[in-house]
C-alpha cells in the first residue's frame, strides 16, 4: 500500500482494522506469503539494472526515410545518473534510493514497455475478485529540450484471455521552457477479472529526445 509517503506493509495495518475484513482465509495466506502491497511491482523501475525487463518498439519512421543515412546517426538512448542537485526528485520515496534514469532517443526508440502479471505476486484470479485492489501507477520525466514533444504514459489492464478491459492515458504535449521534472500518476478501480497490466512510455517527436524515469506501480 502507498499513502503518498512511501510503501508500507499490509502487516502494519492496525489489527482492529484487519478484524473488520471479511475475507476468505486463502486471501490472508497470499497477503502473508507475498505481501503484494509492500512493493513496487514494476521491475527495474529506475534503470538500476540497465534495460532488463523492458521491451521496446523501434522508431520505424527513421529507417524508412531514404534521405537519412542511419549509419551517421548515433543512438543516445542510455541509462544516466540523475545529478545530485536534483535533490527534490531524488528525495521522493518513489525512487527507493535509486539515482538513475532512462534516456530515450526518439531516433531509435518509440516506446518502452513492461508487462506485470499479477499472479507472480500472489494476486491470482480468486484474490483479485476478493480484494479488487486499486492499481496505481506513475512516472517521473522531463523533456530534455525547449521544444514541444509529446510524451504518453499508457497503462492497460488485461483479462485471462489477454483481452484489454481497461486503458488509461496521460498525454503531455505542452511546451517545456525550463528544466523541470514532471510527475504523472493515475489509477484503476479493478473489477476483479484483471490478470495483468502493461505500462508503455512513448514519445511522439522526430527531432529530440526525452528523459524518463521511475516507472512505478503499486
Amino acid at each position: 500500500m502507498n499513502d503518498g509517503r512511501g510503501y508500507y506493509s499490509f502487516s502494519q495495518v492496525n489489527s482492529d482494522d484487519i478484524r473488520k475484513l471479511d475475507l476468505p482465509w486463502y486471501v490472508f495466506y497470499v497477503i502473508i506469503k507475498y505481501d503484494p502491497f509492500n512493493r513496487n511491482l514494476v521491475k527495474n523501475h529506475c534503470g538500476q539494472n540497465e534495460w532488463n525487463h523492458w521491451g521496446n518498439v523501434p522508431n520505424m519512421f527513421w529507417t524508412m526515410r531514404s534521405d537519412i543515412d542511419m549509419s551517421d546517426v548515433v543512438d543516445l538512448s542510455c541509462i544516466q545518473q540523475i545529478p545530485q542537485d536534483n535533490r527534490y526528485v531524488l528525495s521522493d520515496p518513489d525512487f527507493d534510493g535509486h539515482t538513475s534514469c532512462f534516456v530515450i532517443d526518439f531516433q531509435y526508440l518509440r516506446t518502452i514497455d513492461q508487462k506485470i502479471n499479477f499472479k507472480d505476486y500472489g494476486l491470482n484470479e480468486i484474490v483479485m475478485k476478493s480484494l479488487r485492489p486499486k492499481i496505481s501507477f506513475s512516472a517521473w520525466y522531463y523533456k530534455d529540450n525547449s521544444q514541444s514533444t509529446c510524451y504518453t504514459l499508457r497503462a492497460t489492464v488485461h483479462s485471462r484471455t489477454n483481452e484489454m478491459i481497461g486503458v488509461c492515458d496521460h498525454i503531455d504535449t505542452g511546451l517545456q521552457t525550463e528544466f523541470q521534472w514532471n510527475k504523472v500518476s493515475n489509477s484503476f478501480e479493478t473489477r476483479g477479472d484483471e490478470t495483468s497490466l502493461i505500462l508503455r512510455h512513448s514519445i511522439m517527436d522526430a527531432r529530440f529526445s526525452i528523459l524518463t524515469t521511475n516507472f512505478k506501480m503499486t
